[in-house]
């Protein structure tokens, strides 16, 4: 938001000596503003934008500004409106304090032929931005020398489609994610590293569910091209993995589109497991907290937890995720439960499948025997990658339905993991499983004695095996 005065001892017989011939005035814009961040938005914002260029006629007591409110073309301007939420003065007639044009950012730009006829060399087209002119009359008494906090309300750049190809006005993160995984402003891959036809299938099935999946992101020039594929990432609830060859999208979501009846127990080459909710159930999150913007009620950020009510008798151990791209209640609640869900019931397997499984499909479900737990779970595939000697990285996501309760529908307590209590002692080991046998030695003096050496069978128990330790009493 522009600050009301950016200099408070700046005068206006300054701004008339610095700025009367029409040189760039750094002086009456946002500190640093010219070389600053440039913006990216998506979907509807509300934004002030960056001074670019003043040119103050003394004579008629008139400021030109040309304003870049963000990257990329835009769909429409809605309204203007100060900061504070005052109407802006009436423009553009002949009666008016001020005259504004707004360009859409095409990638060929505009130059605008107001401030082009008073000062002739101007030549901006301002490519691929969409920006303002503003003219703004008698300056110094009407305007008190001050560029005004306005924010420029828009339905910001139209996005590159998976489905079509085409750029169109998009608050789908869907499209959005695509697009940025496409231009040359945020990730910039190729159309061959891409898969579309993952993102459109994404949005279709979210739509055929009535999942929301708006977004309204904002971003600033300067934040890495991953960073933004991961807030995408966590807004959709998705996985962005590479094949090998190109990236995919898999939405973490139930009812997969196909449901493998097969067990592949015996094509896995090796297996290592990933609790992504936390081993210890005292470092598990067992509150979500994400912060929105409301915008039914004045565009503020405000909380939402989940649960709602804490936990009696524990000690909370909250996460917390500032998303303001995301502007409706009922979407930033669905989020938090899957959230919350996901830290109790998330287990991740990463195995080497045999080449012959190469029939698989991204988002099958499989059934697993973690031999180290004994426990059968069911998982689903998020992630194949082929290696060079003909095999398959997988990743395996455990199938739990509780977790992808949307809210509304039910109202989840603490859900138990499917993995024995890591608090909760071992059985003990029965005394009729224990056996003994005799290894025979000889002692210092050549006399051979007995020894006995301790043998036994373990009972069924998840926790016993190589990296635990077994006790026995010996009576």
């Amino acid at each position: 938001i522009l600050p009301t005065n950016p200099d408070p001892e700046l005068t206006h017989p300054d701004i008339t000596t610095n700025v009367s011939r029409g040189y760039e005035q750094r002086e009456v814009l946002l500190p640093g503003i010219d070389d600053g961040p440039r913006a990216v938005a998506y979907g509807e914002q509300k934004l002030a934008g960056k001074l670019q260029y003043a040119h103050y006629d003394q004579a008629s007591d008139i400021l030109w500004c040309a304003i870049e409110l963000c990257a990329g073309e835009c769909d429409a301007l809605l309204d203007v409106k100060y900061a504070d939420g005052r109407a802006a003065p009436v423009a553009n007639t002949g009666g008016s304090t001020w005259d504004y044009w707004w360009y859409h950012g095409t990638a060929a730009g505009a130059v605008d032929t107001h401030l082009q006829a008073v000062l002739p060399a101007w030549a901006e087209p301002f490519a691929n931005t969409c920006n303002v002119i503003a003219k703004f009359k008698n300056f110094g008494s009407t305007w008190n020398a001050t560029v005004p906090d306005f924010l420029w309300h828009m339905r910001t750049r139209k996005c590159l489609s998976p489905a079509t190809g085409l750029y169109a006005y998009s608050t789908s993160f869907w499209d959005q994610w695509y697009d940025a995984a496409r231009w040359s402003e945020i990730k910039g891959l190729p159309a061959s590293r891409v898969d579309a036809a993952s993102f459109v299938a994404a949005k279709a099935a979210d739509v055929t569910a009535s999942r929301k999946h708006d977004s309204h992101m904002l971003l600033m020039d300067w934040q890495k091209p991953d960073e933004v594929i991961d807030v995408f990432r966590l807004m959709a609830r998705a996985h962005w993995f590479f094949d090998g060859s190109k990236y995919f999208v898999v939405a973490d979501r139930p009812g997969a589109a196909s449901a493998a009846t097969y067990d592949d127990d015996q094509v896995a080459q090796g297996s290592e497991l990933d609790l992504q909710r936390g081993y210890d159930v005292f470092d598990r999150a067992n509150k979500i907290t994400i912060w929105f913007t409301d915008t039914d009620n004045g565009w503020q950020q405000k909380p939402y937890s989940y649960p709602e009510t804490d936990p009696i008798g524990e000690e909370i151990i909250e996460e917390e995720y500032r998303i303001p791209f995301l502007n409706y209640p009922a979407q930033v609640k669905e989020l938090a439960v899957s959230l919350y869900q996901s830290r109790v019931n998330d287990a991740r397997l990463s195995e080497q499948w045999m080449g012959w499984t190469g029939d698989r499909a991204l988002g099958d479900v499989v059934t697993r025997f973690i031999e180290s737990r004994g426990l059968t779970i069911p998982f689903r595939i998020m992630k194949r990658t082929k290696t060079a000697d003909n095999h398959f990285d997988v990743e395996l996501f455990e199938q739990n339905e509780a977790k992808f309760a949307e809210f509304g529908t039910i109202n989840p307590s603490l859900l138990a993991p499917t993995y024995p209590d890591p608090g909760a002692s071992p059985p003990n080991v029965s005394s009729g499983t224990v056996t003994w046998t005799e290894e025979l030695y000889a002692d210092q003096e050549g006399v051979t004695l007995p020894r006995g050496l301790l043998t036994f069978t373990a009972p069924s128990c998840p926790y016993l095996d190589d990296k635990f330790p077994v006790y026995v009493a010996i009576n």
